[in-house]
């Protein structure tokens, strides 16, 4: 069974908190364009298509913390 070991994920939580931290709102909107980036759902139907394919799910970053400080991002 193969299984995938190098994907990315953006939760929705994760997701909203870069709305309020980047400047440039085009970032969001482009991992936004990408629904297997923060859509499950999604993933699991492109997956569906390649029966016994399975896949390692990771944050993607930038990690917040990088973003801004402490304050706003706990």
């Amino acid at each position: 069974m193969p299984i995938d070991a190098f994907n990315h994920i953006f939760p929705r939580a994760f997701v909203a908190a870069l709305e309020k931290l980047l400047p440039d709102p085009r970032v969001v909107a482009r991992m936004m364009s990408f629904n297997v980036l923060h859509d499950v759902e999604a993933r699991l139907r492109l997956m569906d298509r390649f029966p016994g394919y399975r896949q390692v799910l990771a944050m993607s970053g930038p990690p917040l913390e990088a973003l801004a400080g402490p304050d706003r991002t706990p």
